[in-house]
């Protein structure tokens, strides 16, 4: 597993280009917007979405197929992805939250620290839910097909969003979301840390179960 993880890092590396752009959106949403969150939040999702590209170098020239010729279950692979994506999701979250917190030290001390952290813990474990959908994906149709069936999803969301927008303004939906504003704030954090936790685990047991049949 670590070895796997190691490997995934070292992919990183040798995308320089990308992780520079990451670097300098961040700095642009910090600098440019009063709301220091959303800086953390676009470093997490770009982070995300960094570390799904090593599948994509898995790919690259049948590697994998050497791959699996080491010691390596696929149940294990499958999970070390997973596992890598959270680890630099926190890493990156980690970083660019120091460098908010001392950007922004008087705003964010006035707002409370404690709201400032159940922000960043929020953000932080919100892109598990996009790699949850595009590990699986990924692994299915591969990087280019699987760019195809996400776009074909976001333009289905597009399509559906009005309907759900009147779902929202309907009387129930509005009496639930004013039970859910009532309840205790760690409470909510602990209830959407259980919902991602069994989004991830439905997801890798797709991705195990597509990982086995695939032929390399």
């Amino acid at each position: 597993m670590i070895g796997l993880l190691r490997k995934d890092l070292y992919v990183l590396k040798s995308q320089k280009l990308f992780v520079t752009q990451l670097i300098f959106v961040v700095i642009a949403l910090v600098i440019g917007y009063e709301e220091p969150i959303l800086g953390v939040f676009a470093g997490t999702i770009l982070a995300s979405t960094l570390s799904i590209t090593t599948i994509a170098y898995d790919d690259y020239n049948n590697s994998s197929t050497f791959l699996f010729t080491l010691p390596i279950s696929r149940k294990t692979y499958v999970v070390s992805k997973y596992l890598f994506s959270l680890l630099f999701c926190v890493a990156v979250s980690m970083v660019v939250s120091l460098i908010i917190f001392f950007w922004h030290f008087s705003l964010l001390t006035a707002g409370g620290l404690g709201t400032w952290l159940l922000q960043v813990l929020i953000v932080t474990l919100a892109p598990m839910l996009f790699a949850s959908l595009m590990i699986p994906i990924n692994l299915k149709f591969g990087t280019e097909r699987g760019r195809i069936v996400m776009v074909v999803l976001f333009v289905a969301v597009g399509i559906l969003s009005p309907f759900a927008s009147d779902l929202i303004q309907s009387a129930r939906a509005q009496s639930f979301l004013l039970f859910i504003s009532r309840q205790d704030t760690w409470m909510l954090l602990l209830l959407f840390v259980a919902v991602i936790s069994l989004v991830a685990l439905f997801s890798v047991v797709i991705s195990v179960h597509v990982m086995r049949k695939k032929e390399f």
